[in-house]
């Protein structure tokens, strides 16, 4: 077990690192959001997240969506396995 590096406020360094990533970011294309799944900014619009039920898109993008198993099994079972 390696020692984890500890900063002032207690919070294990690995920690940390996720809490200082923003979940939205505002560049010269606008506004953009980290997908919680890849890691990755993309633009805050209906192209590159769904939209839930409550009119606000998903944490995760439509790439990481369609990697899920459970998608990977429904489209599987339509016979339209979808390629990213």
């Amino acid at each position: 077990m390696t020692p984890e590096t500890i900063n002032v406020a207690g919070i294990p360094a690995a920690a940390n690192e996720e809490i200082d990533k923003p979940r939205f970011q505002t560049t010269l294309d606008g506004v953009e959001q980290r997908c919680s799944k890849c890691d990755e900014y993309w633009p805050y619009d209906a192209e590159f997240f769904f939209k839930g039920s409550n009119g606000k898109l998903y944490t995760y993008c439509k790439a990481c969506y369609y990697e899920m198993p459970s998608m990977q099994k429904r489209l599987a079972a339509r016979g339209k396995r979808r390629s990213v």
